[in-house]
């Protein structure tokens, strides 16, 4: 929660709820640039309507399923039988998604691409 939200809800509320009132209200405490916008405080009081608060909500970060200690043993298990597999086959084979096959070689594996050229 910022340091004005709570008096830009007191403003708002004061101003018979109009945005264009508090807007020009806050120009007391605020220069011409440093000021919330007129967007942002119909954000805060719209966020206000809806959840009675005024904290932010915390965001869910989606676990990474595919880089399992599970999956990370089978595509080393997998490497070490046929380390010519390209990735898109060993993916394919061991039921895993390509990107996920080539983050598992990298970063827990510790193998990198690389192509031989002769010079």
């Amino acid at each position: 929660m910022h340091h004005y939200t709570l008096q830009i809800l007191e403003l708002y509320y004061e101003n018979q709820c109009s945005v264009k009132k508090t807007f020009r209200a806050l120009r007391q405490f605020y220069n011409p640039f440093d000021r919330p916008s007129e967007r942002a405080i119909r954000e805060l009081v719209k966020k206000f309507r809806e959840t009675y608060s005024l904290h932010d909500y915390v965001s869910v970060t989606r676990e990474k399923s595919g880089q399992t200690d599970l999956n990370v043993a089978a595509v080393e298990i997998s490497v070490t039988e046929d380390p010519n597999l390209s990735i898109r086959l060993r993916g394919q084979h061991l039921g895993l998604p390509a990107f996920t096959t080539w983050t598992i070689l990298q970063k827990h594996i510790g193998l990198r691409a690389y192509k031989i050229q002769l010079v």
